[in-house]
């Protein structure tokens, strides 16, 4: 197996959505790059700064790299980003666009009202043991134990809003 590369800090998926294109057209041009500048490492595929650089030329997509003045009434977005704008957008570990100020929740037990599910929020270190109530779309197939990610409703003490999908059945992603 390969050894892991220090280098290798930027994800594929978040390369795609930085610059808009679909990740399959870059599965498609990744294998065209030296494996030096990429690697699989458990289902994630991360590439060096030479390999987004590489990348991106033989998809045909290029940024400038430094920022440059346009006097266009409505300027592009694209033509004012600059190469390591989009890269900071990729980086491992950066949190998605939407994702900021989400927490994660284990699900302790299940309420009359369907809506809502009690849950302790998981923080570094262990678990904040105090209960929280956590609005769903249908509890019906949750479960004591259930990671769940959810963002505070704004002027609403404990009480947060789950994001992303419900459980497809009991118990169940």
């Amino acid at each position: 197996m390969n050894q892991p590369n220090p280098e290798l800090q930027y994800e594929e998926e978040a390369i795609a959505r930085a610059i808009g294109i679909v990740r399959g057209r870059l599965h498609k041009a990744r294998n065209l790059l030296d494996r030096s500048l990429w690697q699989l490492d458990h289902g994630r595929v991360a590439y060096t700064r030479a390999g987004v650089v590489a990348l991106m030329a033989v998809i045909g997509v290029g940024f400038p790299e430094k920022k440059r003045g346009c006097k266009a009434k409505k300027p592009d977005t694209w033509a004012r980003q600059t190469l390591d704008e989009v890269l900071d957008e990729s980086l491992i570990g950066a949190p998605p666009d939407g994702m900021e100020g989400l927490q994660r929740f284990v699900v302790k037990g299940l309420t009359l009202n369907p809506f809502i599910v009690h849950a302790y929020m998981m923080v570094e270190g262990g678990a904040d043991y105090t209960v929280y109530r956590v609005k769903v779309k249908n509890s019906a197939n949750f479960v004591k134990g259930m990671e769940v990610q959810a963002r505070q409703i704004e002027g609403a003490t404990g009480l947060y809003r789950m994001v992303g999908p419900i459980p497809r059945s009991f118990g169940r992603w």
